[in-house]
C-alpha cells in the first residue's frame, strides 16, 4: 500500500495542477500526504508492529485511496468534456508510456481509435478488456470506440510465450527454462527461473526485525504446479495461467508477455498461510558483474556480488524499490516489482523475497491473500544506457482512465524532452500560489534536456521557500543540465 499510495498522490497532485490553482485541494493531499508519512514509521513500515497497529493502518490506507479517487473523479469535468463511447488516458509521468491498459466493458469486441486516427486493437482477458497504447509524457489522450473487430483469440497448447523481440518458454513444473532475446540472439538464464522456494525463517532474535544469513541452508521446497492453462494469444498480448501450491499456501500466476514488449509479468496472487516461512523467488542468469543496481528514492546504489569481505557476507539481504539490475557493458537482466523491497544477488543470481510470516510481535503478520506483480526484464548494455528505469516507472504508474470524456484543450503546463532526466512532481506551492516543478538526475551522470513551460519559472530551494536565483526565465524552453543525482527545484508562476 505504500508504494502505491506514494504513486497514486503523485498522479491525483499533478491532475490538479492542470486546474485554476485556487480549486487545488491543499487540505485534503497535506491531510492525506502526513497520514501516509506517519505510516513509514520504522515500525510500522517493515512489519514489526503488533497487530493492532495494523489494523489502524490498513484502515488508514484505505481512508487516502478514497480522499484520491474522490479527487480524482472530482477533477474530470475541470478537466474534460462529457462525451459518449470516448475515454481519456493520462499519462502522469515525464517518461512516455509504451504498454498495457485495462478500458472499460462497453469496448469489448471494437477497435479503438486515438484522436489523432490510429486504431488500437482490443482483448478480452480474464474478464477484462485490454489495449496496449503508446502515450506522450504529461498527456491527455482521447479515445474513441471504433468499428468491430473482426479477429478473435487463439490458444495454443504449447508453454512459450513470445513475439518479435523475444521468447519465453516454461517447463511443465512451471518454471521458466529459456528467456531468448531475439535481438542480442541469447538466452538469458543459466538454469531454470521464476523458481518459487520456501525457506525456514527463525532469526536467532528479532523475529519481525531479521533475516539470518542462514536461511539459504534451510529451504523446504520449491512451488509445486497444479494446473498449467494454455497459452492465450491476442491482439494486445499472450498470457500463460499457472497454478502452484506450496506448503500450506496457494499461488496462481497470470504470466502476461506484450505484444511490443521485452518485459515479462508475473501478476501474482498468493493466500498466505505460513508461520515462520519466507517465500521467495529466483532467477539465474548468465550476466557476470561484479557489482548490481538497486533502484533508491532519487536514484540507485551499486553493491558487490560477492562475499570476498565481511561486509559483503553481511549484505545478503538489500533494499532495493521498483527494480534490481545485474549488467554488464553489452547486456544484462532487471527484475522489477510493484511493491516489493528486499533482494539478494549473489554472483548471477538475483532473487527476491515475496513474503513472510514472523509470529513476533504479530502472531497473523501477512496472513491472508496477496497481490503483486514482478517482471523479468532483460535488456542491451548497461544500466544507464537502457531503458530499466523508464520501464519500471511504467510499471508502478499506470495511467489514469475517465470514462465518459473526451479532453478538448488540458495540457501539461510542463513538458520535459531529455534523457536521464526526471521531473518527479508536479504540484501546488506550500506557501504560494504557483506550481512546483521537482527536477532528478536519476542515471548517476551529467544529464541534460529542456523543460518547457507556460509561465514564468524561478529555481527555490527544496523547501520551496528561499530563491536560489534571481534570474526568471519567461515563457518558453529552459535548458536544464544536473549533476549526478541532483535534484533540482522550480517555481512557475501560471500566466
Amino acid at each position: 500500500q505504500n508504494r502505491k499510495l506514494e504513486n497514486k498522490l503523485k498522479a491525483v497532485e499533478f491532475l490538479w495542477s492542470n486546474i485554476e490553482l485556487k480549486n487545488y485541494p491543499s487540505e485534503e493531499l497535506d491531510y492525506s500526504w502526513k497520514k501516509l508519512l506517519i505510516n513509514q514509521f520504522h515500525d510500522i513500515i517493515p512489519g514489526s508492529s503488533i497487530n493492532l497497529v495494523y489494523k489502524n493502518t490498513h484502515k488508514e490506507y484505505n481512508e487516502i485511496h478514497d480522499i484520491c479517487d474522490k479527487l480524482i473523479i472530482k477533477s474530470a469535468p475541470n478537466l474534460f468534456k462529457r462525451k459518449k463511447e470516448s475515454f481519456v488516458l493520462v499519462n502522469t509521468l515525464s517518461y512516455s508510456f509504451k504498454g498495457i491498459v485495462i478500458v472499460p466493458d462497453d469496448y469489448k469486441g471494437y477497435n479503438i481509435t486515438s484522436h489523432k486516427g490510429h486504431t488500437y486493437p482490443t482483448q478480452m482477458l480474464n474478464g477484462q478488456i485490454i489495449i496496449n497504447v503508446q502515450l506522450k509524457p504529461f498527456s491527455f489522450t482521447t479515445f474513441k470506440k471504433d468499428k468491430k473487430m473482426t479477429t478473435g483469440l487463439e490458444k495454443e497448447s504449447g508453454l512459450i510465450l513470445e513475439n518479435q523481440f523475444v521468447r519465453y518458454e516454461f517447463n511443465d513444473n512451471g518454471t521458466l527454462k529459456v528467456a531468448y532475446d531475439k535481438e542480442i540472439k541469447l538466452n538469458f538464464l543459466k538454469n531454470d527461473g521464476n523458481v518459487l522456494s520456501l525457506y525456514e525463517d527463525r532469526p536467532l532474535n528479532w523475529d519481525a526485525w531479521d533475516i539470518d544469513f542462514y536461511y539459504k541452508e534451510s529451504l523446504l521446497e520449491t512451488a509445486t504446479v497444479e494446473n498449467i492453462d494454455k497459452v492465450v494469444i491476442g491482439n494486445v498480448c499472450s498470457e500463460l495461467n499457472i497454478s502452484y501450491v506450496i506448503g500450506n499456501s496457494k499461488i496462481d500466476q497470470k504470466i502476461t508477455l506484450g505484444n511490443n514488449s521485452k518485459r515479462l509479468d508475473f501478476n501474482t496472487s498468493v493466500d498466505w498461510s505460513e508461520k515462520h516461512k519466507m517465500l521467495r523467488v529466483h532467477f539465474p542468469t548468465i550476466v557476470k558483474s561484479e557489482q548490481a543496481s538497486y533502484d533508491i528514492q532519487y536514484g540507485y546504489v551499486r553493491r558487490n556480488t560477492h562475499k570476498n569481505t565481511s561486509w559483503d557476507r553481511a549484505k545478503f539481504e538489500v533494499v532495493g524499490h521498483k527494480y534490481a539490475d545485474l549488467s554488464n557493458n553489452d547486456y544484462g537482466v532487471a527484475v522489477m516489482n510493484d511493491c516489493k523491497y528486499g533482494y539478494s544477488i549473489l554472483d548471477d543470481t538475483i532473487d527476491l523475497n515475496l513474503l513472510r510470516s514472523p509470529n513476533n510481535p504479530d502472531a497473523d503478520a501477512d496472513l491472508g491473500k496477496h497481490s503483486f506483480i514482478y517482471s523479468f526484464y532483460p535488456h542491451k548494455e548497461d544500466l544507464i544506457r537502457s531503458n530499466v528505469i523508464e520501464e519500471s516507472s511504467l510499471l508502478n504508474h499506470t495511467p489514469i482512465l475517465f470514462d465518459g470524456y473526451e479532453n478538448q484543450s488540458t495540457k501539461s503546463p510542463v513538458n520535459f524532452i531529455g534523457k536521464g532526466i526526471e521531473i518527479s512532481a508536479i504540484k501546488k506551492s506550500e506557501f504560494k500560489n504557483e506550481l512546483i516543478i521537482r527536477a532528478v538526475e536519476t542515471l548517476g551522470r551529467n544529464s541534460g534536456g529542456d523543460i518547457q513551460f507556460v509561465g514564468d519559472l524561478l529555481e527555490t530551494n527544496l523547501m520551496e521557500q528561499k530563491n536560489i536565483s534571481t534570474k526568471k526565465m519567461v515563457k518558453g524552453s529552459f535548458k536544464i543540465r544536473l549533476k549526478p543525482f541532483e535534484i533540482k527545484t522550480f517555481r512557475l508562476k501560471k500566466r
